[in-house]
């Protein structure tokens, strides 16, 4: 357990050669980390489901394949 929480040096591949462009600095107008934004007034952006949008997703979940209500990894 203590590995999943510290962090460990990045792995290196023979022959792989990978440039990241450098980091853009700080913009002033950035929330603070774990900001979490507000509602746009008049509601969630995203719109509730109906109960026909429910039962054709949950119907769809019914056949994918789930085991113990868990999707296979690929």
């Amino acid at each position: 357990m203590l590995m999943l929480l510290s962090a460990g040096p990045l792995p290196r591949f023979d022959g792989v050669s990978i440039t990241y462009p450098p980091a853009a600095p700080p913009t002033t107008s950035s929330p603070p980390p774990g900001h979490i934004p507000q509602a746009p007034p008049g509601g969630a952006r995203v719109p509730q489901l109906t109960e026909a949008d429910c039962k054709k997703f949950t119907d769809l979940f019914q056949v994918s394949g789930a085991v113990d209500g868990i999707l296979p990894g690929m």
